[in-house]
């Protein structure tokens, strides 16, 4: 088989997805080599605030119970109805008889990039063949947050697969030709007819043999070329198959967060699910899974499964042109002054007739009519920091107009920050595109957000850009491999033209020989990737791929439409040179290892109407999904006659990626969480209390069970009252909270313990942490106020006290003798809110006694 040189062809033979590594499994008990499991809550000697991650016990299997989450905890549901509800505080896992539900790895998930998760979670498919368990994945996670690069999490996987031949396939003796084949037939399904034929086994053999990867890098380049299959009519099914796979695993271990109890389970039925999954349908694995709990959702997580009925199968795109990145329906109509549309990926703001008129006047040249522009769009740029999480690295500004203003620029940007390294602050900057239609598309966003990292220092003929320059990028210069000498300093210089794979060589001469020139501003807009000193300045490549840059000396065009131009020499620098300059003139050198790989965005629109057009909204929402893909663009948004139009990750060569979904999920004001603080809650008949409300983030609306609207309430009762307040924000979201306070005729506080209503005289707390058995014994051997016969409370006794109020300056939590059914723990409650915890074994906490 020959192989040709254009990325399309190469892609066509990366079908392998790999080898079937390490057995990560979690798993009661103590995990045998090669599995991770997370390490079990410790008690702390000072505090509790590490036992609402323990484990709760649930004697049935999974499928029998539903788990609904709460504000404070979990609401477990026997759907047989053979047990009451059970209700339990924050806990790490629930195990249940034959599953254990991980708690944490939904939001452990979302604190690593998208793409990064993705990685992690394709290496289980790809060495495996089967699903992770979401403590395993938990674990890798959080070794990639602790410093380990995927490539080393997929070496290691390699190296750990060959601990389990039997399981596996792999070994230590495997010839190179013997671990593509089981790669291709393990996750590909590539066996017989379609099995690796010998050009493809070279092709890979010559790869790991030259040093020029590993096996583990080996199969993440694979896991990459096997998506941009997607859509190809003889291969497309190897991009599903994969997606499908993804899709269940996401469900399974982040959404669901499930791992079985038992080692071999683990592996033997998540690589039976994976078998069943056809490049069509995941019905076949979620008939092995059993009965699922649908409801539950630990974390939203794409793609996914959804529950039949709902859509079903994968998420996918249903709408054409745009991708699923924006299909997503946004939960609420505004976000302040911000209108959201279908799809969740832009919203509009609505100006004034002069500030619109501002708009349309905007000359960039004059600054009259400029200014008022630029501050008007920092005065919603703060709107937007008012409004919404620090999440977004840049807003995309897009002037409701078509055609643009007349004397508006295509596009410009505005940076607010100059570093580009993880350590610091998110946001960046703003790019503006004065017009709508196909301002994304064939517009020069490209161009604008690569502003952020430069020109800042190349000395060339344009403080911003490459001017008179070999870089031939976003922000101008010509192509090394289009620049010839004329002789008598004269020279001739044209910019880079890309094309599609498979583009003629008759249609490459023709259209080079009408485009023979370039631009020491630009480079075609969106049709020009990121050149390679490009990727460098953005940390997406290291200065060893850069070719030397030419700069020529004291410039001057012949005839600029043909690319002529006279020059007195030409200064070289490498780009270690250029990140040199960089440091010199006050910037961040690059930097790989800190460098951002996973930008956000927030798309606004500014307009004069209340609501955009819907052909407008669509069309945007459309281009800005198309332009944040992390794929390549659909075939009607990317081409344009023979030239590639980019989006952000194809133009840095899929090194970075740009997100735009899901807007209304980084709203700034939440749903309030409010709480009530009363200055009293036992009092003789008549007392003055006074109960005021505390809402993070704060409400602005205020009901009380009196009918008051203050956010204070004082009250003076008679007999125990229960007072309940409402708390509401902008947006119309509440919460609720309940105070109760008890009214005793003849309430005292004597100096030392206390008589509760049921008679019961108490110790005071205390300030030792002890062993349940310590505190059993200190209590039954103590003698207080000359009295003995002292024991531990049991659960409903300390409840009543600590509901009296009596113990709420108390920070500890203390032992019951009431025993966890099922085990030989105890519980332990709170002292402030009276939340309940079983503990054991070595744990401590203070203790009060009883008689």
């Amino acid at each position: 088989m020959q192989f040709e040189g254009l990325a399309m062809k190469r892609i066509k033979h990366m079908f392998v997805v790999a080898s079937v590594a390490i057995l990560l499994v979690a798993c009661n008990g103590s995990p045998a080599p090669g599995e991770a499991k997370l390490p079990q809550p410790v008690a702390s000697s000072q505090s509790y605030q590490a036992l609402p991650l323990s484990s709760a016990s649930i004697a049935g299997i999974r499928s029998n119970y539903t788990i609904v989450k709460t504000d404070t905890g979990y609401i477990i549901t026997d759907v047989t109805g053979v047990t009451a509800p059970k209700t339990i505080g924050k806990v790490n896992q629930i195990v249940f008889s034959d599953i254990t539900v991980n708690l944490n790895v939904g939001a452990n998930s979302q604190t690593i990039p998208a793409a990064d998760l993705q990685s992690i979670v394709e290496l289980y498919i790809a060495y495996f063949n089967r699903l992770p368990d979401a403590d395993g994945l938990n674990y890798w996670i959080d070794q990639f947050k602790a410093g380990q690069s995927i490539n080393t999490i997929a070496d290691n996987f390699y190296l750990a697969a060959q601990q389990y031949p039997t399981l596996t396939g792999y070994s230590s003796n495997l010839t190179l030709d013997q671990f593509i084949t089981i790669v291709y037939a393990n996750v590909l399904g590539r066996t017989g007819a379609t099995a690796p034929n010998a050009a493809e086994l070279e092709y890979w053999r010559n790869d790991i043999l030259s040093g020029r990867q590993t096996h583990g890098t080996v199969v993440r380049s694979i896991l990459v070329s096997a998506h941009l299959l997607k859509g190809d009519v003889t291969w497309g099914w190897v991009a599903d198959l994969l997606d499908k796979k993804l899709a269940l695993a996401n469900f399974f271990a982040i959404q669901q967060g499930l791992n079985y109890n038992s080692p071999q389970e683990s592996i033997t039925k998540t690589m039976a699910m994976v078998n069943a999954i056809t490049p069509t349908s995941t019905a076949g694995a979620l008939a092995l899974l059993g009965n699922v709990d649908w409801a539950f959702v630990e974390v939203a997580v794409t793609p996914t499964i959804t529950a039949p009925g709902t859509g079903g199968g994968t998420t996918t795109t249903s709408q054409p042109g745009i991708p699923s990145e924006c299909l997503t329906q946004p939960t609420v109509s505004h976000v302040g002054p911000f209108r959201t549309y279908p799809g969740d990926c832009i919203v509009s703001y609505k100006l004034t007739t002069n500030e619109f008129n501002a708009l349309s006047n905007f000359d960039r040249g004059n600054e009259a009519l400029s200014t008022p522009v630029y501050a008007l769009q920092d005065k919603i740029t703060n709107y937007v920091k008012g409004h919404f999480k620090d999440n977004f690295d840049t807003i995309f500004y897009i002037w409701d107009f078509e055609p643009k203003p007349t004397n508006a620029p295509y596009g410009f940007y505005s940076r607010k920050n100059s570093c580009a390294q993880t350590q610091c602050s998110k946001f960046l900057g703003t790019m503006t595109i004065p017009f709508w239609n196909d301002g994304i598309r064939n517009g020069p966003l490209l161009h604008e957000i690569f502003h952020q990292f430069g020109n800042y220092a190349l000395p060339t003929t344009d403080a911003y850009h490459w001017g008179f320059s070999s870089v031939g990028g976003q922000l101008g210069g010509w192509n090394s491999s289009r620049f010839s000498s004329l002789g008598g300093n004269q020279y001739h210089a044209a910019a880079t033209l890309p094309f599609y794979p498979g583009t003629s060589q008759s249609t490459i001469d023709s259209v080079s020989a009408q485009l023979n020139a370039f631009s020491e501003y630009t480079s075609g807009g969106n049709s020009v990737p990121y050149a390679p000193l490009e990727l460098y300045s953005m940390g997406l490549i290291a200065s060893s791929e850069v070719p030397d840059v030419l700069i020529a000396q004291s410039p001057a065009w012949i005839d600029r439409s043909k690319g002529n131009f006279l020059a007195t020499g030409f200064t070289k620098y490498t780009a270690e040179e250029y990140g040199n300059l960089m440091v010199a003139a006050g910037e961040v050198k690059p930097d790989m290892a800190k460098a951002r790989r996973s930008f956000r965005t927030l798309t606004i629109v500014l307009t004069d109407k209340d609501t955009l057009q819907k052909t407008t909204s669509d069309l945007i929402t459309s281009s800005i999904s198309q332009f944040t893909k992390p794929a390549f663009a659909d075939e009607f948004w990317a081409k344009s006659g023979v030239n590639l139009i980019h989006n952000f990750w194809m133009a840095t060569g899929g090194r970075a990626t740009y997100q735009a979904n899901h807007v209304t999920d980084f709203r700034r004001l939440e749903r309030p969480n409010c709480q009530l603080n009363a200055s009293a809650i036992v009092v003789p008949p008549g007392g003055v209390v006074q109960i005021t409300a505390d809402c993070a983030p704060a409400a602005t609306g205020f009901l009380w069970s009196t009918g008051s609207t203050s956010q204070s309430l004082t009250v003076n009762p008679i007999v125990t009252t229960k007072y309940s307040f409402v708390g509401s924000n902008l947006y119309g979201a509440s919460d609720a909270a309940v105070v109760t306070v008890q009214v005793e005729p003849g309430y005292i506080t004597p100096p030392s313990g206390f008589t509760s209503q049921g008679g019961l005289l108490w110790t005071p707390i205390s300030t030792q942490l002890l062993t349940y058995d310590g505190a059993l014994s200190a209590c039954t051997t103590t003698t207080f106020n000359g009295q003995t016969g002292w024991r531990l409370p049991t659960q409903l006794e300390l409840s009543g006290v600590i509901g009296s109020g009596r113990l709420a300056d108390s920070p500890n939590y203390a032992w019951t003798s009431s025993v966890v059914s099922g085990s030989s723990g105890h519980y332990i409650l709170g002292l402030r809110k009276g939340d309940a915890y079983a503990s054991g074994g070595p744990n401590t906490a203070a203790f009060i006694c009883v008689r």
